[in-house]
């Protein structure tokens, strides 16, 4: 089963819906997501990132922008109760910057932010949350770095590739595998 997590449509129309798609009966089916505490009745957000975390059986939304307004916050949704909760992380933790067009992946119990927009330009970062304690760590990369938007991250076994993306003047690259 395939999970969408909305999107915005060509005219700027925030849609705020999740959709499944199975894979058994070729079908789309919209779902009735629950968003308590919040006063809202959806999640609206386009240019982020989602990525399910097996052993919780959540997915992590995190980031994104609606209009030109980034954001840097996480949202835990609950795949079988479809509830979706915002993170709170008022314990002091440093935040990753806000951002859009980043690249998500989840190896083991931590997810990696990789790259991106901000409001100054391409980033050229990477923020690690521990799932299990929802604290945030940077880590010291060494060597080569990307700085670029539009990429993907995949984990094979112990791995994460970058793959792909372009700078701020949509330049991409000729060896884009990291």
């Amino acid at each position: 089963m395939v999970f969408l997590a909305n999107a915005s449509t060509w005219l700027g129309e925030y849609r705020g819906d999740f959709w499944t798609f199975s894979f058994r009966t070729q079908r789309f089916e919209a779902l009735k997501i629950s968003y308590p505490g919040t006063g809202f009745t959806t999640y609206v957000r386009s240019n982020h990132s989602a990525c399910y975390h097996a052993k919780s059986r959540c997915i992590l939304l995190f980031g994104g922008s609606v209009g030109r307004e980034r954001y840097n916050d996480l949202h835990i949704l609950h795949v079988p109760t479809r509830v979706l909760r915002r993170q709170d992380f008022s314990g002091g933790d440093l935040l990753p910057r806000e951002r859009t067009y980043h690249a998500g992946e989840i190896l083991g119990d931590f997810m990696f932010i990789v790259g991106g927009e901000s409001d100054t330009g391409d980033l050229q970062d990477m923020s690690v949350l521990d799932i299990e304690h929802m604290r945030w760590t940077y880590p010291r990369v060494e060597g080569q770095f990307p700085r670029r938007r539009f990429l993907t991250c995949t984990a094979i076994g112990s791995k994460l590739f970058l793959f792909g993306g372009c700078i701020q003047d949509y330049k991409f690259f000729e060896y884009p595998l990291y």
